[in-house]
């Protein structure tokens, strides 16, 4: 780390590239302040500090807080020097008192390396981008696109603390906001959605419907997010009764950041890998030309619980592939239908698959 100190002092980070968003060994946008500004000190220590911290958050991207806590004495050793990959600043105030955001990008081998050998279960799958539509309602008013949607302001920040799945938020132009109105959101029009999910590059948008009202407990802030297209998950629901001394926008920020929270945790659980638990299957595999074979390995390959990929037989009709992974049979099947593979046991009743392309 003494060499990226120097060529940040040197050079002030302009040099480093930024990490690519939806990359989960990437932590976002980590604030550092001091009381004191020192020119040639208050940087290196600033990135000191957010290095430790980054790293804390880094493994909340990847794994349980429970694997964090009971590994906590172990992970406290580990030398963060040979973790850091890039480093890129944000924003920078050479003031008193000295505030610096930085993008962290750590080295996705060595944190693997450190995982592996401390036996802690990680998710290291991204879903790329999905599409937040904000939507907000009061008994006075529905806020989608307005400018002053203070939901959208608070779902913002909180997919900023987040790295696992790359949450954005709609610009909300007159194209989007004549295709989508409160009403087709609310009531879910998929195909509608799913027009404006294109102009992001994403086919996975959720609807996360925040609502406050008075009700016979008491007045409340309840919020729903419901998935379409192509990573879905269950719907999630989360509701708070607020009393009168309450702050409605610190209220807003606390459920954004939980309801994003436990989305990333819902994705990483289905995705986790397990390193107590090596499960074999063999996979037959009757390929229409050479190139067609070609195709099938590489796509076991990409599996992301995949320890070791062998080829059992091969014949001028069939193939038999071993697949060593991590995780339980049920894992497999749903990521290799994510890859566009499809899973059937032989019907002979022995623990074979038989695999073809999804059309």
């Amino acid at each position: 780390m003494r060499i990226i100190w120097l060529l940040i002092l040197l050079l002030g980070v302009q040099g480093f590239a930024r990490a690519e968003d939806g990359n989960p060994y990437l932590v976002k946008e980590l604030f550092v302040e001091s009381k004191v500004f020192d020119p040639i000190y208050s940087r290196k220590n600033a990135l000191k500090q957010a290095t430790e911290e980054g790293f804390y958050r880094l493994l909340g991207q990847l794994t349980s807080a429970s694997s964090i806590e009971s590994h906590k004495e172990e992970l406290s050793k580990i030398n963060l020097d040979i973790l850091l990959k890039k480093v890129h600043i944000v924003t920078e105030r050479n003031d008193v008192p000295y505030q610096v955001t930085f993008d962290l990008e750590y080295d996705r081998t060595a944190v693997k390396d450190v995982l592996t050998d401390l036996k802690i279960p990680f998710s290291e799958i991204s879903t790329g981008r999905v599409l937040l539509i904000p939507l907000y309602e009061t008994e006075q008013q529905t806020y989608l696109w307005q400018d002053n949607n203070p939901w959208k302001e608070q779902l913002i920040k909180a997919s900023k603390q987040l790295g696992l799945v790359h949450f954005i938020l709609p610009i909300g132009d007159v194209s989007e906001m004549r295709m989508l109105t409160p009403e087709m959101a609310a009531f879910g029009a998929e195909d509608i959605l799913l027009s404006v999910a294109q102009g992001y590059a994403t086919e996975t948008v959720c609807v996360v419907r925040a609502r406050e009202s008075n009700t016979v407990v008491g007045r409340q802030l309840s919020v729903e997010a419901n998935w379409y297209g192509k990573d879905q998950m269950e719907p999630m629901y989360k509701e708070r009764t607020l009393s009168g001394t309450d702050n409605i926008t610190k209220i807003r920020a606390e459920m954004a950041a939980s309801m994003l929270k436990e989305m990333e945790d819902k994705w990483r659980s289905l995705n986790m890998l397990n390193f107590d638990q090596t499960t074999s299957v063999l996979v037959r595999y009757v390929p229409v030309n050479l190139s067609d074979a070609q195709r099938m390995r590489q796509v076991f390959q990409k599996l992301p619980i995949l320890k070791d990929l062998w080829t059992r037989m091969m014949s001028q009709s069939e193939l038999v592939y071993q697949i060593d992974f991590y995780g339980d049979v049920p894992k497999l099947l749903q990521q290799v239908e994510a890859l566009g593979i499809h899973l059937k046991q032989a019907e002979d009743g022995a623990q074979v698959w038989v695999a073809e392309f999804k059309e």
